[in-house]
């Protein structure tokens, strides 16, 4: 979900992109994902695997279940143009939907994991209304790179030490399954990388079909 329509156009297929415009359009691509979540959890109820790796553990590369990856760009510009479209519908008395942004992603992230979908949320914002207890609750693994001011780290990751970070891929961890937050660096890869790995991943594509 590219709100800004430039951050995610070099790594084109098997990506699909959602350049939205709205609140109501982030909606729609939630339920849809809803509904592949049910949709897998049916097959690995009837193959009675717990997960999507038992399920494709025993099956050709062809015949396995896809990982689905969502990254929404900018969470904080989807909540603002999902208010703006919210009032705007009110407005005209057009507005059927009781879902929000936050609502509708959240309803995936509890049921998403077994079946093979995972969703990333980036934002430059750390205000209480985009960072808020529901965000956090349903993003148990957060990254904070460097912030201007402790108020911002503890934000994302409950604690100080993000001001104090070099930048440059400096960063702190807090996962789901640890107690204490974890400080990694992460490296920097050059466009002729992406690039380069894009290439590789289309030929493996090419060779699979």
């Amino acid at each position: 979900m590219d709100t800004l329509q430039e951050a995610l156009n070099q790594y084109g297929y098997p990506l699909v992109k959602v350049t939205s415009t709205g609140g109501n359009v982030t909606i729609t691509v939630s339920n849809n994902l809803y509904n592949e979540v049910q949709a897998r959890n049916s097959i690995l109820e009837a193959s009675k695997a717990r997960n999507i790796l038992e399920y494709n553990s025993n099956l050709e590369p062809k015949q396995r279940m896809p990982h689905i990856v969502v990254i929404i760009d900018e969470l904080a510009d989807l909540i603002e143009k999902d208010k703006i479209q919210i009032e705007e519908d009110k407005l005209n008395e057009e507005y059927h939907s009781e879902l929000k942004v936050i609502d509708s992603i959240k309803r995936i992230i509890q049921v998403c994991r077994a079946a093979g979908i995972h969703i990333i949320a980036c934002t430059q914002r750390t205000t209480v209304d985009v960072v808020g207890g529901t965000v956090k609750a349903n993003f148990p693994t957060r990254i904070a790179l460097r912030l201007p001011q402790a108020n911002d780290s503890r934000a994302i990751i409950g604690q100080n030490g993000a001001e104090l970070l070099l930048g440059k891929g400096d960063m702190l961890i807090q996962q789901s399954d640890a107690d204490v937050v974890k400080r990694f660096h992460g490296s920097f890869v050059r466009l002729e990388d992406v690039e380069a790995v894009i290439l590789q991943r289309d030929r493996l594509l090419e060779i699979m079909r």
